[in-house]
């Protein structure tokens, strides 16, 4: 199952349990180079205690784009959410993840996502009212929303996990230089 971005945990087992060393053991057998990082590392641990919550509690933007078999091929994945499960946290999300991907995040005034408007209306009730980034969209989130459009679905699926590939690649360069430092 693939899983973005929000997590409930029960603190008290957690401790009972022991994860948090269970955890740098983990890390420390990969060397700090743990496949999916803190998630791969929860995943690994946590393996048969983690239980998957409805979608309403974590919409994620390409929800609002791809059909539940389109994400499920393009990430290689058997087990994800029904339609009608995606279907029902779009109607009534709980908690909106605005990832970049394909519309750029609601705090960049390029962003196209569609519940941008209810996230401003947020916004200006805060302490960060009229402080949106007048930053360009970030160039993947324009290069993929094109590649969407005018590429078959196979292609882009393959072209999505390149991508994917070479920014964790950069993410993990970056904090093994980091840590070297």
């Amino acid at each position: 199952m693939l899983m973005l971005g929000m997590m409930l945990l029960n603190l008290k087992k957690m401790r009972e349990d022991n994860i948090t060393d269970k955890c740098l053991e983990f890390i420390k057998q990969y060397k700090g180079s743990v496949p999916h990082h803190d998630q791969g590392t929860i995943n690994a641990i946590c393996n048969q205690r983690i239980l998957v919550i409805h979608p309403k509690y974590n919409v994620q933007s390409p929800m609002y784009t791809y059909t539940a078999d389109k994400i499920k091929k393009m990430h290689k994945i058997e087990q994800y959410y029904s339609q009608e499960e995606i279907d029902e946290a779009i109607s009534k999300p709980v908690f909106i993840h605005y990832t970049d991907g394909f519309f750029g995040r609601p705090w960049n005034r390029d962003c196209t996502h569609p519940k941008k408007e209810l996230y401003l209306k947020y916004m200006e009730q805060s302490y960060w009212n009229g402080k949106i980034d007048d930053a360009k969209l970030n160039k993947n989130v324009v290069l993929m929303r094109k590649l969407y459009n005018y590429l078959p679905f196979k292609f882009y699926c393959v072209l999505t996990r390149i991508i994917s590939k070479r920014k964790e690649k950069r993410i993990k360069n970056k904090y093994e230089n980091i840590r070297r430092k």
